[in-house]
């Protein structure tokens, strides 16, 4: 028997607290990222190539790295966007279907995001306008055609 203990993957610091010497982390630059220009719009379109996503989030890594931050890869980034666009969905479904027909978000709807989404006021300008499907799916369930005796089959 070997007494060589098995090689531990070193697990890489938290996005929020791995910047270098003061400076931004990792999640502040990705969220700066994301809400700049039509960034989040060029990675999201990427869906069906994923090599094009991944040369995407290599300028991610290379931002990263100018402030000194060298542990993070492009496949890591491009699961972090994945993650914070799935908590956005989750606040914005929530959202859609507590405010009703109305434009405004009560305070304690909004707060509600906000526990679900952290980065919610930054992300719902960039992401709020990219699914339109999502808002068109509970306009159809909330609509008068729909009906609690329909079949709910598909043949």
């Amino acid at each position: 028997m070997s007494s060589a203990r098995p090689f531990q993957r070193r697990r890489d610091p938290p996005w929020d607290l791995d910047g270098i010497n003061h400076g931004p982390s990792s999640n502040a630059i990705l969220l700066q990222w994301i809400s700049t220009e039509d960034n989040y719009r060029r990675w999201d379109s990427t869906t069906f190539d994923p090599t094009e996503r991944l040369n995407i989030c290599e300028e991610i890594v290379w931002h990263m790295q100018m402030q000194g931050i060298a542990h993070r890869h492009a496949r890591g980034i491009n699961t972090r966007i994945q993650i914070l666009r799935r908590s956005y969905n989750t606040a914005r479904e929530f959202v859609n279907h507590a405010r009703g027909n109305t434009n405004e978000i009560a305070p304690v709807i909004l707060g509600y995001a906000r526990r679900v989404c952290p980065y919610w006021d930054i992300l719902d300008p960039v992401m709020g306008g990219q699914h339109p499907q999502s808002h068109q799916a509970y306009t159809m369930a909330d609509s008068e055609t729909s009906s609690d005796t329909d079949s709910t089959n598909t043949t």
